[in-house]
């Protein structure tokens, strides 16, 4: 498909005519999909030309259309067509839009690195991430990422390809999120510390019980074979805000702790740890990875996304 000649302008000059002046342009990205789906008739081969999924060409086209304020396209199938009012704004930024397709396949071609942010707690980089990320390096070879780690979580900046791995519950709205699956919690100790105190919760002093600020012990533990309940008193052990600082209070022999299964596979000394299966339970909170929504199905975040929800999530 060739498009009728136009000048750099043609865009603000289009704009300027529609009755809402006070839209704003739409995004590269949404442009670019327009130019694809004009081309191919196809939302699933503009797809492919984008690096990005056929609903997400969808979108992006309402964006256009909502920006030039008509509809772009009638559906016919898997087909699409320009619509009269599809047709002349493919005249009218003809310029503009060969330009776009062209910069598209330079940058598929030159296969450009990109760098990627993940933010995450340091107990879910050495639990979950570290040991899945190789994977990730084979695959995606062209992505660069930057891991950074904070014991609170941190905001997802607007334009910044970024992704965020957490554990737990957290404000959803304005975001994409991904979920990766449940994980298993139980009291882990050193094995001179089970020695001294033994299996029987009723003989766990509180003040060793170790505490993390946000998912302390549970009321009560049940035995999963004989269901019995043991109360627990409450903790007043050592209180930490990560849990990987937890599982090295525990390597030190301070206490139990109450803590994810993963944890304790991620264990460098994990020979001289041991987790309590008997009161080992699915716990209430889940893996996350979330994203801006604007930003879901922009390049390295779309190519995290898809290999995270490939992975066998945690194993439990």
């Amino acid at each position: 498909m060739r498009y009728k000649s136009a000048n750099l302008t043609s865009l603000l000059c289009i704009e300027c005519n529609m009755k809402n002046t006070s839209k704003r342009l739409p995004a590269l990205i949404a442009l670019q999909a327009f130019e694809a789906a004009a081309r191919h008739q196809n939302y699933s081969s503009a797809a492919r030309d984008l690096a990005i999924t056929a609903s997400g060409i969808g979108r992006h086209i309402q964006s256009v259309e909502h920006w030039y304020g008509a509809k772009l396209f009638s559906r016919s199938g898997p087909r699409v067509a320009l619509s009269a009012a599809g047709q002349q704004l493919s005249q009218q930024l003809g310029e503009v839009l060969e330009s776009l397709h062209a910069l598209s396949q330079r940058k598929r071609k030159a296969n450009v690195p990109a760098t990627l942010t993940v933010l995450t707690l340091p107990s879910l980089a050495s639990s979950w991430l570290l040991e899945k990320i190789a994977r990730f390096q084979t695959n995606f070879p062209h992505i660069q990422l930057h891991i950074v780690t904070s014991y609170s979580i941190e905001s997802l900046l607007p334009h910044l390809p970024a992704v965020a791995l957490r554990f737990g519950v957290f404000d959803h709205s304005g975001l994409q999120v991904d979920a990766l699956g449940g994980e298993r919690v139980l009291p882990v100790a050193h094995r001179q510390w089970w020695k001294r105190f033994g299996m029987d919760p009723n003989q766990w002093p509180p003040e060793q019980l170790l505490r993390h600020s946000s998912s302390d012990w549970p009321a009560r533990l049940v035995h999963a074979q004989t269901r019995a309940t043991v109360k627990i008193p409450r903790a007043t052990g050592l209180q930490f805000n990560d849990a990987l600082l937890q599982l090295q209070a525990v390597e030190h022999c301070l206490g139990v702790a109450w803590l994810r299964q993963s944890l304790l596979r991620a264990s460098r000394i994990r020979k001289d740890l041991h987790g309590c299966q008997e009161y080992a339970v699915d716990s209430a909170r889940a893996y996350w990875l979330a994203c801006r929504s604007e930003l879901a199905e922009v390049e390295p975040v779309r190519s995290f996304r898809l290999w995270a929800l490939q992975q066998n999530a945690v194993a439990k």
